[in-house]
């Protein structure tokens, strides 16, 4: 009998958050791609500041890339809801065991200095990251990775003893992310006007703007500070 772990595809990603929502909107919807999500969800819509600057330390250029997959939910009318789980160890892995067993992955936040299976996350420094439940074993969980920050990046796709994920779920306030799956798997993106992507969509004034001041950033700063612009220059920006 075939089970969530062998439906579920692990597509590696860029970002864990983002790639594991687009991984499991896919999983429910195959016709919903990470890249309808990237553009129906505002691309890389920037925001650029660089007032009364001294030098390239007081550029201010920020992106609204972690509000991509919220914007996607809100323009499509569809919940997604974070949970801080309140209950010990063995109901959620009851709580697990039934969503997997009803053919629904489990998207959790965890820290990584908890996680063990590579060494990229033993560097001494810890970060959120964001990991899909597919399973549950004997021993632990059968979890799917889609963005382990290797060089260059990688995906895990495999088992992890109980007690280190409890360790990392549990130093991150046990984040759960929640999805209306069934509002997801009738969307239909071949067909719906929200998925086409209009050429206004591309301009970016602050970027531009960005773009303009790149270039004058030799004429305002120290020989320093302009090897900085000579080295982005060199790769196109």
């Amino acid at each position: 009998m075939q089970k969530l772990k062998d439906l579920y595809q692990t597509d590696q990603g860029v970002h864990c958050q983002f790639s594991s929502l687009a991984n499991v909107v896919n999983y429910y919807n195959p016709n919903i791609k990470s890249s309808n999500l990237f553009f129906n969800g505002g691309y890389f819509k920037t925001h650029y500041r660089f007032e009364e600057g001294q030098g390239l330390s007081d550029i201010r250029l920020t992106n609204e890339f972690g509000k991509i997959y919220k914007k996607f939910f809100l323009k499509n009318q569809i919940k997604n809801q974070i949970i801080e789980y309140q209950e010990n160890e063995d109901e959620f892995r009851n709580y697990i065991k039934n969503e997997v067993d009803s053919f629904r992955p489990v998207l959790v936040a965890v820290m990584t200095n908890y996680l063990n299976y590579s060494s990229s996350y033993q560097t001494g420094y810890t970060n959120k990251h964001f990991i899909v439940i597919l399973d549950v074993t004997k021993n632990g969980y059968i979890i799917s990775d889609c963005f382990v920050p290797t060089h260059p990046s990688s995906l895990f796709v495999g088992e992890i003893e109980k007690e280190v994920f409890w360790n990392a779920f549990s130093a991150f306030k046990k984040t759960i992310i929640s999805l209306e799956s069934e509002k997801i798997s009738k969307l239909q993106a071949t067909n719906n006007k929200k998925f086409h992507i209009e050429s206004n969509n591309f301009e970016d004034e602050e970027l531009s703007i960005f773009a303009n001041d790149l270039r004058r950033l030799p004429e305002l700063f120290s020989e320093k500070e302009s090897t900085v612009y000579k080295g982005l220059h060199r790769v196109g920006i």
